[in-house]
């Protein structure tokens, strides 16, 4: 599917058939990653960091419109994979490291797309962080609490780079 795809779109040039050749080419590369005997983690992760990459490719060609669902699939598999490979590591902390970088990236190449999926994660690895570390303390409705104002400065954090960084023209 993926060469009959691609070949169609290489003789009409129209926009669907890129989206769908990009998600032959994602299902072939990663099922090829799984013969090679690449573990899970690695293969979301690759698929995911390509996506991106790819993404970022396109931001300059008259198809970008198809980016904001390959930067929601793209990222959203990066983010897993590397939660996956990083969970209860010393290394654990690159996780919300690399969530904010996912930010940074946002306002790098202007997808909003990319900037909630990117706080998605923060405030999620800051949800699982806690509960994972702090629920069977006697704080741990302080903390609650504490994670609530949390969240609301990071909401009104990403509402404001969208602001000035991303929705201008």
């Amino acid at each position: 599917m993926l060469f009959q795809q691609f070949d169609d779109y290489w003789k009409k040039r129209e926009i669907s058939l890129l989206f769908t050749s990009i998600f032959f080419a994602l299902g072939f590369f990663s099922v090829g990653l799984d013969w090679l005997k690449v573990d899970e983690e690695l293969n979301v992760l690759l698929m995911g960091t390509s996506t991106v990459l790819l993404c970022i490719g396109l931001e300059r060609t008259s198809f970008r419109s198809i980016n904001p669902w390959w930067y929601l699939v793209g990222s959203a598999g990066f983010y897993y994979g590397l939660f996956d490979m990083l969970k209860h590591s010393p290394l654990e902390i690159l996780f919300l490291a690399a969530a904010c970088g996912g930010v940074f990236l946002s306002t790098w190449v202007r997808s909003r797309v990319l900037l909630s999926v990117s706080t998605i994660t923060i405030l999620a690895y800051i949800s699982y962080f806690t509960s994972e570390h702090f629920q069977d303390s006697l704080g741990w409705p302080l903390v609650l609490i504490l994670l609530g104002f949390v969240f609301i400065g990071l909401s009104a954090l990403a509402i404001r780079i969208n602001k000035r960084y991303i929705s201008q023209p």
